[in-house]
């Protein structure tokens, strides 16, 4: 591998349908983010690799040291530095050598607590700075379905769907005709998708295989259909299935004075929210309520 400097980045992501059913072979959509990660790497003149990674504040949140040997010297978080050092291991086993003199920071352009993918990000600027198969990187590293590492590296809407076989991945650029009726609202919690992935596999699979056909329809008709109350209609239907499964309400149940349609977006119970609305009362509801951070779909949809 040339050691050059090297600059990257990769989109956050939103999954806007098939939460928790794409693990069961579930199609999904999911779309790319403005906000994202980046990764700046410099060959250093001495040996090991330094790590840096900076908030969206451009504050220090981790730092890592390893020798030349790839073995890890001295962190600043314990998870975080588990989880770069099972990936940069994986890259190095493929012959990338991530750990022989280099000076490495990233920044994310979002809040930690957003939800919108800082490991598929990292995954995904990782793999482009060393020239890995992502997928790869996923497969032996992390858990879950391997949507957003799809939608990260790509910058590009995805429909996404495991196979016997591996995935099934379609790019897409689509845009709602009534993309401004359509926001993302900010719940104020974090969830994490892993324990919620476990959780979910402890669910009865005849049960979780038997939505896989309507969420599959539902998914068809939210990344299709010209009209505002067909898609509020399928968002509505979408969050009833899931919640039936998962046996916790949904948002409209949550937000029950609301005159257009919600929907989790992703593990439910934290992070981002699908409003569907023409009504200005909605969003006024929502702030009175809390709901502080309210970003529009074009707003938030990386520009193709």
């Amino acid at each position: 591998m040339e050691r050059a400097s090297t600059k990257v980045r990769a989109s956050g992501k939103l999954m806007i349908s098939a939460e928790y059913a794409v693990l069961d072979g579930a199609r999904t959509w999911a779309i790319p983010t403005k906000y994202g990660q980046s990764l700046q790497a410099n060959p250093s003149p001495g040996s090991g690799l330094k790590w840096r990674s900076y908030d969206v504040n451009g504050k220090v949140w981790f730092e890592g040291l390893w020798d030349n040997d790839g073995s890890l010297i001295d962190h600043t978080n314990a998870e975080v530095a588990e989880t770069l050092h099972r990936i940069l291991t994986y890259c190095d086993s493929r012959g990338k050598h991530p750990f022989e003199g280099w000076n490495v920071t990233t920044e994310m352009d979002f809040p930690n607590g957003w939800g919108l993918g800082s490991s598929s990000s990292l995954v995904a600027v990782i793999a482009k700075w060393l020239d890995v198969d992502p997928f790869a990187i996923f497969d032996e590293c992390l858990s879950g379905s391997g949507y957003d590492v799809a939608v990260a590296h790509a910058n590009r809407g995805t429909l996404y769907k495991l196979t016997e076989g591996g995935r099934e991945i379609l790019h897409t650029d689509y845009v709602p005709p009534f993309a401004e009726h359509l926001y993302f609202a900010y719940s104020g919690n974090k969830q994490n998708s892993a324990s919620e992935v476990v959780k979910y596999s402890q669910i009865d699979q005849s049960k979780r295989l038997e939505i896989v056909p309507e969420i599959n329809t539902l998914t068809k008709t939210l990344h299709t259909t010209p009209e505002l109350n067909a898609f509020q209609s399928a968002v509505r239907r979408h969050d009833e299935i899931i919640g039936m499964i998962l046996e916790r309400p949904t948002m409209n149940q949550n937000w029950p004075d609301l005159e257009g349609a919600a929907k989790h977006l992703g593990a439910w119970g934290g992070d981002f929210f699908l409003l569907a609305t023409d009504s200005e009362d909605d969003l006024a509801y929502l702030k009175k309520h809390g709901i502080e951070t309210i970003i529009p779909w074009k707003e938030m949809l990386l520009d193709y």
